[in-house]
């Protein structure tokens, strides 16, 4: 017991020297409350959201007869792709429409009519329309003091007398020691049951990609499915990535289509700057940091 109470007041000790900023995150349970329940909100508006739009289809149903008259037509619908099963086809547009054909059976004249169009086809006998081409839902979250908790980081700083520096923050990264955020691992888990894409925009170093994985993989809260786009170069802002993501292009451009209906972070350069008012704790949600960042 005196062990355990000496052990207490050299921690103390050592935590009332860091600034209040730091100390903050380090001790107290207001800090640790405010995640727990902005975690705990942005489920619970995102389980909301899913369950009441969970019919949403991103696919156009139109009439085989129609659709051959269409290209006859000279591909009036601009299909640049099909994909087909033996008895239904995905036609997909120039402007990423979804068109899906039913038919008896697919037929050699058909598919003539397809590559005559200069149309690319491509034949899958285990197509599932419903589930391939159902809209997929995503989150964009954040890393640092959003998931990632890298108060030490800040500690390091202060007893070495230092300030941010991309050499110093990076070396920390290699570290990979950053704790979680309160409230995150059970956030995520549960978000992943519900089969919600989780995309991380972080501005953290694309060049600290591995280390990144690694520190979410020792805190047990990485997956193989999870999408990471970080910062590429100077120019290459969130803004733009969010943008990647909406648009289905660039580095997502391999990615299936996503709504996203959720944001976490900790700054406002976290979220789209569209924002409405009523977005604030409905989709955006916003975690407290003391210790830096653009307010």
């Amino acid at each position: 017991m005196l062990r355990i109470f000496f052990y207490i007041t050299i921690i103390s000790v050592s935590f009332s020297k860091l600034p209040n900023d730091v100390r903050w995150v380090k001790e107290s349970r207001e800090y640790r409350g405010l995640c727990k329940t902005i975690y705990r909100n942005a489920f619970n508006y995102i389980e909301s959201n899913v369950k009441n739009n969970e019919n949403i289809e991103i696919i156009e149903n139109i009439d085989y007869f129609v659709f051959q008259d269409y290209l006859k037509d000279g591909n009036s619908l601009n299909i640049v792709s099909m994909e087909c099963a033996k008895k239904e086809c995905i036609a997909i547009s120039e402007k990423d429409e979804y068109y899906h054909i039913k038919m008896r059976s697919l037929s050699n004249t058909f598919i003539a009519k397809i590559k005559k169009n200069m149309i690319d086809y491509t034949f899958n006998s285990k197509l599932d329309v419903h589930h391939d081409y159902k809209k997929k839902y995503a989150i964009i979250v954040d890393l640092d003091e959003t998931v990632l908790d890298n108060s030490d980081y800040q500690v390091w700083l202060h007893k070495e007398g230092k300030t941010f520096s991309q050499e110093s923050w990076s070396d920390w990264v290699k570290k990979e020691e950053a704790t979680l955020v309160y409230g995150a691992k059970d956030f995520f888990k549960k978000i992943r049951k519900l089969g919600i894409q989780v995309i991380f925009i972080s501005n953290r170093m694309h060049s600290n990609l591995e280390p990144t994985i690694n520190n979410l993989k020792n805190l047990k809260i990485h997956t193989k499915k999870d999408i990471y786009l970080l910062r590429k170069d100077k120019e290459d802002k969130k803004t733009v990535r969010r943008a990647e993501v909406f648009e289905k292009k660039g580095r997502m451009a391999n990615y299936p289509e996503f709504k996203v209906i959720g944001y976490l972070g900790d700054a406002y350069a976290d979220f789209p700057k569209n924002s409405s008012d009523e977005s604030w704790g409905t989709t955006n949600f916003i975690f407290p940091n003391p210790m830096y960042g653009k307010w």
